[in-house]
């Protein structure tokens, strides 16, 4: 395969990837300052703090992100019916979306409220973690409904080329977070010191606000009288049956994942276990490790979000040879930017550590991870990336097969034989992970280069 670039390509890519990249990125970055107030508390308190939002996050991702996965299909239709050139088909898609928004958050929120105290005591043995975690993750769930809602509005306005409105979306929210952290954490103005619990509130109401911007945008007169987003008479069960379709592979595949990330994290625990760590720093050093390669997870998707519009549109435009193009220069241009991050983090991976945690406990056990996994980040990129060009087309099924199958078949079960079995630790957990990211990165690349995912149509 030729790896250079066409700067033609790629500069198209870049202009509509980036406000993308930058919107994934300020949206993670919620995450980020989570565990980054988090490690600001007093020692023992940070650290089970920081393995209990460690723990959180698969949590939230299998039954949020899971819903959120409606945004894959909304977005693969939109693009679809904005390269035929017809917007009020695309404003139809949008009102199916929103409804189907509404019942699988509210199903998600009831059935994790409930669930999260049983999920903390079956992840951790730890009773402060356990205790911290389902106080911080009650209030993350109760905003699954703006963060579906997001991802739909999200969708939309991706597959119409204006990736820049989820970029000011996305930064007012990861705003509002910083100042609501800040203010609930620490019991500033008066208010309780609620620690923890209060990154939650906090991360849960800025969710909200950038939910409600979102909105704001398509109440816009040109875009209602463009598009008619709110027009009741283009509610349709079967519409809403094809978005469900295209989507429930990729919210399945997304459930899959963050049951791998969970049951690692579990391995973790188990470390921990044996090896009486009080302070749980096994996990929180795990947490760190993937709080690190989040930037290259958001941010290839943020890559990959783009390129699945271009993608898509180029299909509905009848030009499937573009379409590959696109895919391929997207690909090349993850692998490369984010390998050289990478490279970074491998070769200062204390000083990295160190940003989210000064305990030497922690970033000892955190260190050759995060070597490891520092260098794996180009093939992370080449994963996200053409799975997304896979979900672009509209070939959804293959990716989740592909990600339940290396999932429970190399990711879970060799982090418990490296890491518990061979005592290989934390480390043994990313030499599973590793595998794992290899396996994915060529099962998408080769699915990609076939080709029979031109021939779907949606």
């Amino acid at each position: 395969m030729n790896l250079s670039l066409d700067f033609k390509l790629v500069r198209r890519i870049v202009v509509l990837g980036a406000p993308v990249i930058l919107a994934m990125l300020t949206q993670t970055a919620i995450n980020v300052v989570d565990t980054i107030f988090v490690g600001l508390l007093p020692k023992e308190l940070a650290t089970n703090g920081q393995s209990a939002v460690g723990l959180t996050l698969p949590m939230f991702w299998m039954f949020g992100g899971s819903c959120a996965a409606l945004g894959v299909g909304t977005q693969a239709m939109v693009a679809r019916r904005h390269g035929e050139g017809d917007p009020v088909a695309a404003g139809a898609v949008l009102i199916n979306s929103l409804a189907l928004t509404v019942l699988l958050a509210a199903a998600a929120t009831v059935a994790g409220w409930f669930a999260l105290p049983y999920l903390f005591r079956m992840m951790h043995d730890n009773p402060q973690v356990q205790a911290l975690g389902t106080d911080y993750a009650r209030m993350r769930f109760i905003g699954i409904l703006s963060m579906v809602g997001t991802f739909s509005y999200k969708a939309f306005y991706d597959g119409t080329e204006r990736t820049w409105v989820h970029l000011l979306a996305a930064v007012v929210a990861n705003a509002a977070n910083i100042v609501l952290a800040w203010i609930l954490m620490f019991g500033k103005f008066g208010f309780p010191r609620l620690e923890v619990q209060g990154a939650g509130i906090a991360a849960m109401a800025a969710s909200y606000a950038g939910m409600f911007l979102m909105i704001g945008f398509t109440l816009r007169g040109s875009d209602r009288r463009k598009y008619h987003p709110y027009r009741l008479r283009n509610l349709r069960l079967r519409a809403m049956a094809k978005i469900a379709g295209l989507s429930l592979p990729s919210g399945l595949a997304t459930a899959v994942v963050m049951t791998g990330f969970g049951m690692v994290l579990w391995v973790t625990g188990r470390i921990d276990e044996q090896t009486h760590s009080l302070n749980s720093v096994n996990t929180a050093g795990t947490w760190i490790v993937m709080t690190v390669l989040s930037i290259c997870f958001i941010g290839s998707m943020g890559l990959g979000t783009a390129t699945a519009t271009l993608v898509s549109k180029s299909l509905g435009e009848k030009d499937s040879v573009l379409a590959e193009r696109y895919g391929w220069q997207s690909i090349k241009l993850g692998a490369y930017l984010f390998g050289l991050l990478g490279l970074l983090e491998a070769l200062f991976p204390d000083f990295t550590l160190s940003l989210f945690n000064s305990d030497p406990a922690v970033i000892a056990a955190a260190r050759d991870s995060m070597r490891l996994m520092g260098a794996q980040e180009c093939l992370i990129a080449v994963a996200i990336v053409s799975s997304n060009c896979l979900f672009g087309a509209g070939n959804t099924r293959f990716v989740m097969y592909a990600e339940g199958a290396l999932h429970f078949g190399v990711l879970i079960p060799l982090s418990y034989v490296f890491g518990v079995l061979f005592d290989l630790r934390v480390l043994g957990v990313w030499l599973a992970a590793s595998g794992y990211v290899v396996g994915l990165a060529l099962t998408m690349m080769l699915k990609f280069h076939g080709g029979g995912w031109k021939a779907i149509r949606i």
